[in-house]
């Protein structure tokens, strides 16, 4: 049975209320009692100030227990409330909206039986055993109407307004061009819009031209828009980092709004970045573009391991149902080389700093990073290749410079000695020997052995750049 029928139904009930009383031999306490419910319930019919709902239950259906009865009479008195609440909510919610009846049923449904529950959180009940006869439960619920516009007009309204707040906003900041700002009551705006009206047609001449726009819609065009004219610019060309995970130069980009031909820095733009291919570290900081729309990315660590990398930046919008642009930057890992030099001269080990020196500006004048290996051998072994691959650099390069015992040249006070050399190169992506040859020789004298090697290390120097050169002129 609908509310409607049942209250059309204890009303007939009622008006016979009377005559049922006065068939039965009653103390004129009892009679008074009933009568008085009696007034208590019509008045309460009959009261413009409440929403009303009563219902009635049957002891014996109950098995005898009180408690039991006048809960199971609440339940079914609140339920003919909260039918004729929806009602109401329906009405209201509708007349907010500007929607006529019947449209986007189910999103009105749901805002419907939310408000509907938060109005009978406020719920009263009156209950009366034995009423209108012996072994019945009457319960009255009801609602003050004040408390009703409390939590369903008032709070519409109030929501309303706020959403209306924030788009006006945005299309001041629009107007003004400050994007990021209206970017942001934008999407406040559509984010209250569909917490509050779960998507359903919020109608109103937001512009005053007359003509009635859907908020939600709307909202969405001009967010829309925005994104669309968008564009990202990065700083550089190419962004490399060495061996060491480190970029060579940080990462910069900007992001303009493209409005008739016209270019805006996008200042004051929160965005947010992540790697996408490769393997890194960016600082834990927030991200927002200055004044001239550009934006540091805090790359703190490539993975030289994995190659080249990539890094989305995208802006840090918490939005639902549009495509948000990004940009991509790809790092390349630079060039690399890691090179070994040593100096055998009367069985002792040492590093040529001359030959080191020629190596390091040639890697540099050729735009590779470097990584010095130190080998103390005529020739390096499986395991210094494997040592060098390690490092995730391309090439290794392998100098030696071997020179003969020092010998006193006749009676005179002086020395000689002989000195050669030897290069050798790796292909470390490939695992493969490249080069492997004999350097430029020569004859060293002085004063004394060490003095010998050393002068004849000295007239090969610029022959063994010149050689080291062409090598790597052939990566």
């Amino acid at each position: 049975m609908s509310g409607r029928l049942l209250l059309i139904a204890l009303l007939i009930f009622n008006s016979n209320a009377d005559a049922f009383l006065f068939s039965k031999k009653e103390s004129p306490e009892e009679k008074a009692r009933l009568a008085e419910i009696k007034r208590e319930i019509t008045g309460s019919r009959k009261n413009a100030d409440i929403y009303f709902g009563e219902a009635f239950a049957e002891v014996k259906k109950f098995n005898g227990d009180l408690w039991k009865t006048t809960e199971g009479a609440r339940r079914r008195a609140r339920q003919q409330l909260n039918e004729y609440i929806k009602i109401r909510v329906d009405s209201s919610l509708r007349q907010v909206l500007s929607v006529g009846k019947g449209g986007y049923k189910q999103e009105i449904d749901d805002i419907t039986e939310l408000y509907a529950d938060k109005v009978l959180e406020e719920i009263q009940y009156r209950d009366y055993s034995d009423y209108p006869k012996k072994g019945l439960v009457t319960v009255m619920a009801f609602v003050s109407k004040e408390k009703y516009k409390q939590t369903v007009l008032n709070d519409m309204e109030t929501k309303k307004a706020k959403i209306v707040t924030h788009l006006r906003a945005a299309l001041k900041a629009l107007k003004a061009q400050l994007i990021s700002q209206a970017l942001d009551n934008f999407i406040q705006a559509k984010d209250w819009y569909e917490e509050y009206f779960h998507r359903a047609p919020l109608n109103m001449d937001i512009d005053k031209d007359g003509k009635m726009e859907e908020l939600g819609a709307l909202i969405e065009v001009y967010l829309s828009s925005i994104l669309k004219s968008m564009e990202f610019r990065q700083k550089e060309k190419r962004y490399t980092y060495g061996l060491n995970g480190q970029m060579v130069e940080k990462p910069q980009v900007f992001v303009y709004y493209k409005d008739n031909g016209r270019e805006i820095p996008l200042s004051h733009l929160a965005v947010k970045a992540k790697f996408v291919l490769g393997e890194g570290r960016l600082a834990d900081i927030k991200l927002a573009t200055d004044e001239s729309g550009g934006v540091f990315i805090p790359v703190e660590y490539v993975n030289a391991e994995m190659g080249d990398s990539s890094i989305q930046i995208e802006p840090d919008l918490k939005i639902s149902g549009l495509s948000v642009p990004f940009h991509r930057i790809n790092l390349n890992k630079r060039k690399a080389a890691v090179y070994s030099a040593v100096f055998i001269s009367g069985g002792k080990y040492s590093s040529p700093v001359s030959v080191e020196n020629s190596i390091k500006t040639l890697l540099s004048r050729y735009g590779y990073d470097m990584q010095k290996l130190r080998v103390n051998k005529s020739e390096p072994l499986p395991g210094d290749i494997a040592e060098a691959a390690q490092t995730n650099a391309d090439y290794y390069i392998f100098v030696a410079i071997v020179t003969s015992a020092a010998k006193q040249v006749a009676d005179y006070d002086m020395y000689r000695a002989e000195v050669g050399s030897k290069i050798m190169v790796f292909d470390l992506n490939e695992n493969r020997l490249l080069t492997s040859a004999a350097g430029p020789s020569a004859g060293g004298t002085g004063y004394s052995k060490s003095e010998a090697s050393s002068n004849g290390l000295g007239k090969i120097s610029r022959q063994l750049a010149a050689l080291l050169e062409d090598e790597i002129k052939k990566w």
